[in-house]
């Protein structure tokens, strides 16, 4: 893939540092490294304490995009206390609705990308609106 020009690959990881499968996103990693990063999906696999673990390992890595979803659906809240703990930029937002939960979120600094569902978060126009107010806070948006 990275021989045809992907510069992000995205892989899940629902499992801690001693896992088969954070090894292979290690081994990807280093593989692709310097042309393209991984991008780290979580699928809200973890708790606070096991999403710090984790991003401590990413961050030691060095070439991970992003750590996608790495809280559990409830956990919302503590997506400002996981972006202050690691470098790894965070991603998050699938899981919401509306502009509004999106704004809440980056006053908070919670995300460094939203990353909105289109048809859980009102369509086009809506998720427009999003990525305007994601530009507002110099977050990405990738849908």
């Amino acid at each position: 893939m990275v021989a045809s020009g992907f510069t992000v690959l995205k892989l899940a990881l629902r499992s801690g540092p001693d896992s088969d499968e954070f090894r292979t996103v290690e081994t990807i990693s280093r593989a692709i490294a310097p042309k393209a990063q991984v991008a780290v999906d979580a699928l809200g696999a973890f708790t606070l304490g096991e999403a710090q673990r984790v991003g401590a390992e990413l961050d030691r890595l060095g070439n991970i995009a992003w750590f996608e979803d790495a809280l559990l659906p409830d956990d919302l809240p503590k997506y400002p206390l996981l972006a202050r703990s690691v470098d790894t930029a965070i991603c998050a937002g699938e899981m919401l609705s509306t502009r509004y939960q999106f704004r809440d979120l980056l006053v908070q600094r919670g995300a460094d990308l939203v990353n909105p569902d289109l048809c859980r978060a009102g369509g086009l126009t809506e998720c427009r609106r999003i990525a305007w107010i994601a530009d507002a806070f110099g977050a990405l948006w990738a849908p």
